[in-house]
């Protein structure tokens, strides 16, 4: 196999920074391209940010931790389909390590969170997946830095392998979820995609900042009725320093004539409180986590749209990617993976209870089936709610069963008695609801005949 790497000149970058770097593998057909994140660093422009710098925006920041770590207090649940019905699996090896012992030095809340994290933040979340024959070992976290790609040149039957400290790996060895993709392996963050808004926040902030370290003072200039010394000039710069450090001294004495004319405005003035509200505001609509989300006063509405707007998009890609790469191909016919989100959707106690209740007196749930939702132990108890009035119908037999008069309608026979074919039938035989459900022998009272 061609290595792509060629010899280093003694201009290049080290080795911990080329690790970093973003590849073409060469094929037969095609060329070698490269492109570098360090490169992109390098040329990035005040229109955006790093990701530390937006990790310091407040909104930005909180709609991060909100999205990873609901994800992270989420288990991941795996289910077996027989065709009619998936019931959940409780016994695999495997829901250990997706759910607390990942094997690496992450537990598994962690590493949620991580992938999650650079989801948004970077370009992807990557895994490395850890198997020995068919035996799962571990789930590997792969900081996004250490993770680059050879990719063949053609545009239709693409193809990536992974490269991390030089050594190459192929695609089913890595659970990968990316944003914005277009290849399946490199995605966009939500910072590549939003740069501007980011950078207005933090150039928010960086003003904010100064005008804390200036006192809250406003930038202008002094004006002279007459030429001043250069001492004089020095002397009145150094104690305009001063009053500017935000230190104890903060006075400053002008002599006759020296008159100081502002040249910018205050916090006030501009609005800043307001403007980071809206930008707060925008941050929260592009990340996708809404505001009532983050403050803590989110009706039921607003946690159904959180739940189905953001956290699901970002669950059908780990799903997805568990299907592919932790489950065994004789497996993927009848187990897939799921998530319980049933944390995130709980009720206030009222709501909730009224919710089992009408389930359960409809037939939906059992009284155990209840008891182990509300995390209580089970009394044994397997049946369903069933009130006299109801009519039942048995597809399989094509019968009705009436519970309140002890009747079971064979819908067969009645068939047979209204088609009139049998010649031996005098009109006096009996109904088949009453064959079953009163005496065979007795008839019915004649019918009284009035005058």
């Amino acid at each position: 196999m061609r290595v792509p790497w060629r010899r280093k000149r003694a201009n290049e970058l080290p080795s911990a920074e080329v690790r970093t770097e973003t590849v073409s593998d060469q094929t037969d057909s095609g060329s070698v391209t490269a492109s570098s994140d360090l490169l992109s660093a390098m040329i990035r422009t005040e229109d955006t940010v790093t990701v530390d710098q937006a990790m310091q925006i407040p909104a930005f920041a909180a709609c991060v931790d909100k999205i990873s770590g609901t994800i992270s207090e989420m288990p991941f649940k795996l289910y077996k389909d027989d065709g009619e019905v998936s019931q959940e699996v409780t016994d695999d090896y495997r829901l250990r390590l997706v759910n607390s012992e990942t094997g690496d030095t992450l537990t598994a809340p962690e590493w949620k969170r991580a992938i999650v994290r650079d989801y948004l933040t970077a370009k992807g979340g990557y895994t490395f997946v850890e198997k020995v024959g068919t035996e799962y070992r571990s789930l590997r976290y792969v900081a996004p830095g250490f993770v680059g790609f050879a990719y063949n040149s053609d545009p239709i039957f693409k193809s990536c392998r992974y490269l991390v400290n030089g050594k190459m790996y192929e695609p089913y060895q890595f659970m990968r979820i990316v944003r914005n993709t277009v290849d399946g392996h490199r995605g966009s963050s939500v910072i590549d995609d939003n740069g501007l808004v980011l950078s207005v926040a933090w150039s928010t902030y960086r003003y904010e900042l100064s005008l804390v370290g200036k006192g809250g003072n406003k930038k202008g200039f002094v004006k002279s009725p007459r030429k001043l010394s250069q001492e004089a000039i020095d002397k009145l710069k150094e104690a305009w320093s001063r009053l500017y450090s935000n230190s104890d001294e903060n006075v400053v004495v002008l002599n006759e004539g020296l008159e100081f004319q502002e040249s910018s405005n205050t916090s006030v003035e501009m609005q800043m409180n307001e403007n980071k509200k809206t930008n707060a505001s925008d941050i929260c609509n592009i990340v996708g986590a809404p505001v009532s989300i983050i403050q803590g006063n989110a009706t039921d509405q607003d946690r159904k749209n959180y739940l189905n707007d953001t956290i699901m998009p970002i669950l059908v890609q780990i799903m997805s990617q568990l299907d592919s790469v932790m489950l065994l191909e004789s497996e993927k016919r009848e187990l897939f993976w799921g998530a319980d989100v049933s944390s995130l959707v709980q009720l206030d106690p009222e709501k909730q209870m009224q919710i089992w209740k009408e389930a359960k007196e409809a037939g939906i749930y059992q009284l155990d089936e209840i008891r182990r939702e509300a995390k209580k132990k089970p009394l044994g108890v397997n049946y369903l709610n069933m009130g006299l009035q109801d009519v039942l119908f048995d597809p399989e037999a094509n019968r009705i069963i009436i519970p309140n008069m002890a009747k079971v309608i064979d819908i067969d026979s009645l068939g047979e008695q209204g088609d009139g074919d049998d010649p031996d039938d005098t009109g006096d035989s009996q109904d088949p609801i009453e064959q079953e459900a009163g005496d065979p022998g007795q008839e019915d009272p004649p019918e009284e005949v009035k005058p």
